[in-house]
């Protein structure tokens, strides 16, 4: 009897199965069914009281075969003896059963081994079965059943093949009876020959099994040998049986055939046919693309995609020579070296054409609602999940594109051309009755839409297309607009490209997306013209992150979002190396046009372009932030006529390095016209030589502040700003004239007024002087100077050309006066109070009056005055006495 292990044969569900060895450690009891060992915990645990047994997580099968056994793992030292170690029983005890053990096993698992002959060298498996054995290669190889199964089929009449029966010919018979009983009609389950020469089955003979005769055609010739062979028929392969493996279930292949035809897939409930599931994936060579680069195969893979599912590409160069359209809900994939190419800027994949109806609504569709009402004919057109869009038709005064485009015209606005109006797309969640739609997001503006022509059912779309590691090329061609990007997709919805390679070739742009939104991630875009990415139209929620952009060759961005698109992410993008092959204009990594709003431009990277971000148009509550610029020609950021921008966290590098386009209109980040902007946290650095403003421009209502400036040439604030803070700011200068500079208009017409200067850190680190760390200048009045700190300047503050009225200075110092330098603050000669017109009331603060001008060798003004307006109409004027010394103010 068996020592170390013990069997079973499971009934149905068994899960308790007894044993009685001893063995030292859980893991070395071992379950083994049908020759798979288990595992401990997982798939049984050990019961030791009342008495040993293994207990199944999941219940065996009826007929399995389960062995519980030992396996105490020589592998292991259970006990470690180290010198001068007390010995104590329990260790020799252990130690000494460990080797026991072991060499039980080593002695069980001999004895069941095959063992030779007594006395001999051949095997004995003492009648027992020898299984899994493997398929022969050699000639001295032992053979299996199926082996010998697949070769040797005999009828199922089980013919005895090696019987004989023998004729002689007389040249008149043709029926001879065989000396063997005939089990078949079969001609071919016999070999026939005359005087040596095999005859054909069926054609030459014939076996009639009742009477036991084979007749012939013809008769035999006289003295003719005639031999008769049963050799079995051939058995059709589909009657051949086949086990399924690991298991005892034997069917016929033709059986086993009819089930995968509709076979159920593990895990799943719901049994589908081959051709279905093969349908899940349709290759393109399939429908007879070539993928050879030079065979038009634009139809193949048209077909392809109206078939619909997961398109595949295979590894090869697909030239399409004609425009492929995309259907809704498909996939298209491929190998990494899988690409799709092109001679033609005609020959694009695209979304849908324009088919709109015209829906008349019975109320506008307010700002933030999610209710669109119509006429009950426009309610009864629409379906759940339809798309619709909505436009604003209404001119607005002072709108840069209704100043400079035309507009469109009353039947013609839904035109996609005529981009000049607010466009929102809708999708149609619900239909509420009453003529009502609910809509699937809010309407971001108000859109007067009651009546005809502000609203339109999109009639032809597609929805939920994939792209996906595939790459396109341009190999010639002409391609002459924005449109003929690779990829011109409008009207598709829920639209991604993903692991995609475009290789452009300063031909064309890579997409050209409009209506609809879409992601566009982790691609690779070399050699764009024109536009690499452009979004025109309605594709608020689109998502451009992870992306690479190389060597753009000419256009005005690589990234273009164009008038009013709304909350679109550009995040984690890499621009590098843009190049003008034009010779005009200037190439921004990404730009903004007119009324973009809510987007966020973040922690992108920009290297060798003109400008990094820009908007010139007028975009309002935008977000850039965590952007690195570096090696640019013109600027970091450049915005015109923006508003509510917030601009933090970003690094600057070399922002201007060959500013010929707008050698004017300069700086890290050149900002004019901007309000209600909030510019902190920011890092600006030049290499010597390539110093430029840091911030320059006009701006209202707006903040600079917390910014760390180094190698710069000034913060430089021109005519018309008005209302800001410039706080806390630490700037290194290399500027000779000055390292903060506000500027008027020089005559009583500026508004240059009310800005806050306060607790900056201003230190001059050129190579001669810096006259000023604070200039006011042409007539700019009303400022708060507080608390700033300079270093290596001739003058802490100076007040220049009329700006005398109105300044509240207190509290600025030099930390190290220049050898020029013998006042620590320049101030013109002090005359009466003026009071300007444009003073806030009530308000209080010092204010000082131009006289005349004076250089280091003459004295400060004689008087200040402080003036002082109460709540209660009272007006008091203070006169300050100053002398020749140094004051500190």
């Amino acid at each position: 009897m068996a020592n170390t292990y013990v069997d079973y044969t499971a009934t149905a569900a068994q899960t308790d199965f007894a044993f009685n060895f001893n063995y030292l450690e859980d893991s070395h009891v071992v379950v083994e069914i049908d020759g798979i060992d288990k595992t401990l915990t997982t798939d049984y645990t050990i019961v030791t009281s009342p008495s040993k047994k293994v207990v199944l997580t999941s219940g065996a099968t009826a007929g399995q075969l389960v062995r519980v056994k030992r396996v105490s793992d020589f592998g292991t030292d259970l006990v470690n003896f180290v010198n001068g170690s007390v010995l104590n029983e329990a260790d020799l005890d252990k130690a000494y059963q460990h080797n026991r053990y072991l060499n039980e096993e080593a002695a069980e698992g001999n004895n069941d081994s095959m063992q030779t002959v007594g006395g001999g060298t051949d095997f004995n498996a003492n009648n027992n079965k020898i299984v899994n054995l493997a398929t022969p290669t050699l000639s001295t190889d032992a053979v299996n059943k199926i082996y010998i199964d697949d070769r040797v089929a005999l009828a199922s009449s089980n013919l005895n093949g090696f019987d004989k029966s023998t004729h002689t010919g007389d040249n008149s018979n043709t029926e001879f009876t065989l000396s063997f009983t005939s089990q078949t009609t079969t001609a071919e389950a016999y070999l026939v020959t005359i005087d040596g020469v095999v005859q054909t089955p069926t054609t030459a003979y014939s076996v009639n099994t009742t009477t036991n005769k084979i007749i012939f055609t013809s008769a035999p010739p006289t003295s003719a040998s005639i031999v008769v062979v049963p050799i079995g028929t051939t058995s059709s392969a589909s009657d051949a049986t086949v086990t399924q493996s690991g298991t005892s279930t034997t069917k016929t292949l033709a059986n086993w055939t009819n089930d995968l035809q509709s076979a159920t897939s593990t895990g799943s409930t719901t049994s589908r046919t081959l051709a279905s599931r093969f349908a899940d994936v349709v290759n393109v060579k399939d429908y007879g693309a070539t993928g050879d680069g030079s065979t038009d195969d634009s139809t193949a893979i048209q077909n392809a995609i109206n078939a619909g599912g997961n398109i595949f590409f295979p590894s090869g160069s697909y030239k399409i020579g004609s425009s492929i359209n995309l259907a809704s809900n498909i996939k298209l994939f491929g190998e990494k070296s899988s690409k799709i190419v092109r001679d033609d800027g005609g020959n694009r994949i695209i979304g849908k054409a324009t088919d709109y109806t015209a829906l008349t609504t019975t109320a506008d569709l307010a700002k933030g609602t999610t209710v669109l009402s119509l006429d009950s004919s426009g309610y009864s057109s629409l379906s759940v999940g339809d798309y619709i869009y909505v436009t604003d038709n209404t001119s607005i005064t002072g709108d840069f594109i209704t100043n400079n485009f035309s507009p469109a015209s009353s039947s013609d606005y839904h035109n996609i051309d005529q981009w000049i109006y607010m466009t929102q797309t809708f999708k149609v969640l619900e239909k509420l009755g009453s003529d009502q739609v609910r809509l699937d997001s809010a309407a971001i503006i108000f859109f007067p839409t009651t009546g005809a022509g502000g609203a339109f059912k999109i009639n032809q779309y597609v929805e939920n297309v994939s792209i996906e590691d595939l790459a396109f090329e341009n190999l010639s061609g002409t391609f002459t607009s924005t449109e003929d990007a690779f990829f011109n997709v409008s009207y598709v919805f829920d639209f991604e490209v993903s692991d995609c390679t475009f290789n452009l070739n300063g031909l064309s742009g890579g997409i050209y997306k409009n209506f609809g939104a879409c992601d566009i991630k982790n691609n690779k875009f070399i050699g764009a013209k024109n536009l690499a990415v452009f979004l025109r139209q309605a594709c608020a929620n689109s998502v451009i992150q992870g992306n690479s952009f190389k060597n753009q060759t000419t256009g005005d961005a690589s990234v273009f979002l164009e008038a009013h698109n709304y909350n679109i992410t550009v995040s984690n993008n890499n621009f590098d190396g843009a190049r003008n092959t034009e010779g005009v204009g200037i190439i921004s990594a990404i730009q903004m046009d007119a009324r973009v709003h809510n987007c966020v431009i973040d922690g992108n990277n920009v290297n060798g372009y003109s400008v990094g971000v820009r908007s010139e148009l007028g975009s309002t509550m935008n977000v850039i932030s965590n952007n690195t610029f570096q090696n640019l020609d013109t600027s970091g950021l450049r915005f015109v006529n923006s508003t509510l921008t917030t601009i933090v966290g970003n690094k600057f590098f070399n922002t201007t390095l060959t500013p010929s386009a707008l050698a004017n209109q300069t700086g890290a980040i050149y900002l004019n016209g901007g309000k209600w902007c909030n510019i902190q946290n920011n890092i600006i650095v030049n290499d010597s030589n390539n110093e430029d403003f840091a911030l320059f421009g006009t701006m209202k209502y707006s903040k600079f502040s917390n910014n760390i400036l180094t190698n710069v040439f000034s913060v430089s604030l021109l005519a018309s700003s008005s209302y800001n803070d410039i706080c806390n700011n630490t700037i290194e200068s290399v500027s000779t004239s000055s390292i903060i500079k506000i500027t008027g208009t020089g005559d009583s017409s500026s508004v240059t007024h009310y800005n806050t200067i306060k607790g900056n850190r201003l230190y001059y680190t050129g190579g001669s002087s810096c006259t000023y760390a604070i200039n006011v200048d042409n007539g700019s009045e009303c400022n708060l100077i507080h608390d700033n700190e300079a270093s290596n300047v001739d003058y802490v503050v100076g007040l220049t050309n009329s700006t005398s009225n109105a300044q509240s200075m207190k509290h600025n110092r030099e930390q190290t006066t220049s050898a020029t330098a013998s006042n620590n603050i320049y101030n013109v000669a002090i005359s009466a109070p003026v009071m300007p017109s444009f003073a806030v009331m009530p308000r209080r603060f010092e204010i000082y009056s131009t006289s005349t001008g004076f250089n280091n060798n003459e004295q400060n003004g004689e008087h200040a005055w402080q003036y002082v307006n109460e709540s209660g109409g009272l007006n008091y004027f203070r006169k300050l006495s100053l002398t020749n010394a140094l004051v500190s103010i």
